[in-house]
């Protein structure tokens, strides 16, 4: 193939000038044929690189992160030898209580509750503990389905009692790219003819008081902002579930913090490929928490302008 190019487009004389160019748009047309998104997969090892280069940064945002963790995940089930992921509603309302008496400014629960709690009252005893926090902020789920070659997009929100309750709901979806890495943040997302925002967005508007603007440069066609990475899991505070629930760890290091709460166990597959997550992943609440902290710094990634 090498001596067709040389043939067939370099110069008389002096074929083998050409050889390397032409060896390298050989491979790109290859790789394009082969793997049609290997420029966006390149694109994001680059920015990973460029994360590992730049090393570990402090978090702008007091941000404290409540981890279900395995511990917490298997020890603290339903009294029934259950998990948290079964946990009866009266429950989280316990919970809520316990990190309010911290003074948070937020609390952010990373757990959808799109279906009804199965103990009696449990959903109004969780609205009830919202309504006396004043400020817990809850998750939508969109999930995306594809059937027969078919996308159908649905939408779960908070049932109505917590929904009514919560200080805002928020879109907890993030984007995947072409190598199955999440770096980037959807601020809005369309569903039903209406505007739903983004979990991470709806957390940052409510600490900053006030909309959080992005010049439209830096947004995506698709409304996707660049996430800034602080550094690998761990980066933010973070305490065990169990530690909170039994007193250990005092609630007032949650005093004016934004408390998130999520998973981290493996065993709730919510971990992600992403800037520093290594083999393991990256915990879903440990990606929202970098993107709250990069919508409240303003240090989202800049895309380049387009004559660049």
């Amino acid at each position: 193939m090498l001596r067709w190019l040389c043939d067939r487009f370099a110069p008389r004389g002096r074929p083998f000038r050409w050889a390397l160019p032409l060896l390298v748009a050989a491979l790109a047309l290859l790789a394009q044929w082969r793997a049609p998104n290997w420029t966006a997969r390149a694109e994001g090892w680059t920015v990973d690189a460029r994360f590992r280069l730049r090393g570990v940064e402090s978090p702008h945002a007091p941000i404290v992160i409540i981890a279900i963790d395995e511990t917490s995940f298997q020890m603290l089930g339903d009294l029934h030898g259950e998990n948290v992921r079964t946990w009866p509603r009266a429950r989280w309302a316990d919970l809520i209580g316990k990190i309010a008496a911290g003074s948070p400014r937020l609390i952010a629960l990373d757990a959808v509750f799109d279906t009804p709690g199965w103990d009696a009252g449990g959903d109004e005893a969780m609205a009830e503990a919202m309504l006396r926090a004043g400020n817990v902020v809850l998750p939508a789920n969109l999930e995306v389905l594809q059937v027969e070659g078919y996308a159908s997009a649905v939408l779960s929100l908070p049932v109505d009692p917590l929904d009514r309750a919560s200080a805002g709901v928020g879109v907890s979806a993030l984007p995947v790219e072409a190598d199955g890495a999440i770096r980037r943040l959807t601020l809005l997302y369309s569903y039903g003819g209406q505007a739903y925002p983004a979990y991470a967005l709806v957390v940052a508007t409510l600490w900053a008081g006030k909309p959080i603007s992005a010049s439209p440069r830096d947004l995506g066609s698709d409304l996707t902002l660049p996430i800034h990475f602080r550094g690998p899991e761990g980066t933010f505070r973070t305490v065990s579930l169990i530690d909170v629930w039994s007193g250990e760890t005092s609630a007032e290091i949650f005093r004016d913090a934004i408390v998130l709460v999520g998973y981290t166990t493996t065993l709730e597959q919510d971990r992600h490929a992403a800037p520093f997550a290594g083999r393991r992943g990256m915990p879903g609440v440990e990606i929202q928490a970098n993107a709250v902290d990069t919508l409240l710094a303003g240090d989202w990634l800049h895309r380049p302008p387009a004559w660049a």
